[in-house]
């Protein structure tokens, strides 16, 4: 296991960047991410990797949701 986050953290409050985010932005982003990944592999012809790719973002928008 691993006790080092794998995102820097910025512990002084008037810095902005990944420390800054909180769980539900980082969760929204990581779904951007996963469907900019999942029409890029439809593209090329992956249905496995897209099918995986579509499970991940569908549990990622699960936890943007309450946000909404």
């Amino acid at each position: 296991m691993r006790n080092k986050p794998l995102i820097p953290v910025n512990k002084d409050p008037a810095l902005t960047g990944f420390g800054q985010l909180t769980p539900e932005q980082t969760a929204a982003y990581t779904r951007d991410m996963l469907e900019s990944l999942l029409r890029l592999a439809q593209k090329q012809g992956q249905p496995m990797l897209a099918h995986l790719l579509q499970i991940a973002a569908l549990e990622a928008d699960s936890l943007v949701r309450p946000q909404r």
